[in-house]
């Protein structure tokens, strides 16, 4: 489990992430006052603060932080960010308000989102939404073909009296 961790907390999401939403993590983990990363300066700086966290090995994170980090995680996905955006539209939440266009660019495109930002920012600061997302995504995860094959095909079940007794036995 920690090495998944490992990935969905990689330098490429670190060096990306907005460091206020990670400072909102950290606050709900450790609070105000005894966090474990500087979140004031620039944010390479504090990026590379989260880098630095995250060095060491999962064993010694915050336990809650672990928590909620495998939960981001399971959404931290292209399917996972689709399921999101289809609560918050259900829901009519506006996850992130729309920019403000900028007069001089008119053919900007469109911002784009990576899933595990968007499941991070949707799990701190929308979390019915997640919640809701998540329930569907537990609805939709393939179960094990395997839990269903038996020797045979097409076998009703045979619950007489007989079969009973030599099952209990």
């Amino acid at each position: 489990m920690g090495s998944d961790l490992k990935k969905f907390v990689n330098p490429k999401f670190l060096k990306t992430i907005d460091p206020a939403l990670m400072r909102t993590l950290f606050v709900r983990h450790f609070g105000e006052d005894e966090l474990p990363v500087a979140f004031e300066g620039e944010a390479p700086t504090i990026r590379a603060a989260l880098a630095a966290h995250f060095e060491g090995t999962v064993a010694g994170w915050n336990a809650g932080m672990v928590a909620d980090l495998h939960r981001v995680a399971e959404l931290g996905t292209s399917e996972g960010m689709q399921l999101i955006l289809n609560e918050a539209r259900r829901r009519g939440v506006v996850l992130y308000p729309e920019p403000e266009p900028d007069p001089d660019d008119a053919e900007a495109a469109p911002i784009r989102h990576d899933p595990k930002h968007v499941a991070l920012h949707t799990y701190l600061l929308h979390h019915r939404v997640f919640e809701a997302a998540a329930d569907f995504h537990a609805l939709r995860a393939p179960t094990s073909p395997a839990e269903f094959r038996g020797p045979e095909r097409d076998v009703g079940a045979d619950l007489t009296e007989e079969m009973l007794i030599s099952t209990e036995k």
